[in-house]
């Protein structure tokens, strides 16, 4: 539903943007003299909150079950299909002390 929702707030954004670029006075309709800066931040305010609810909405969309045995069977692809590198067997570092002259 957000997502939904978020196309809504976005095309009336853009369709704010339009008017109040055109036309200030409709826009902003209580102020005698608007200028066109008001509508480009409440256009833009709507813009991101319209992005931010579109992303919400993508990030809590139901899975449907095909999506996720198509996800499955692609990653069992990619674990029988990648090669194992190879490992070699490291002994811990001693750390030396460091043999720089002192000040003095």
């Amino acid at each position: 539903m957000l997502i939904v929702w978020s196309f809504n707030i976005f095309i009336f954004a853009v369709c704010y943007l339009i008017v109040g670029l055109l036309k200030p006075n409709w826009a902003l309709f209580w102020m005698k003299e608007p200028s066109r800066l008001g509508p480009v931040l409440i256009s833009l305010a709507l813009i991101m909150t319209a992005a931010t609810m579109y992303g919400e909405g993508l990030r809590n969309a139901p899975i449907s079950p095909e999506n996720v045995k198509r996800a499955k069977e692609k990653q069992t692809d990619q674990q029988n299909n990648a090669p194992i590198p190879p490992q070699e067997k490291t002994s811990p570092t001693v750390i030396e002390k460091s043999t720089a002259p002192e000040a003095g």
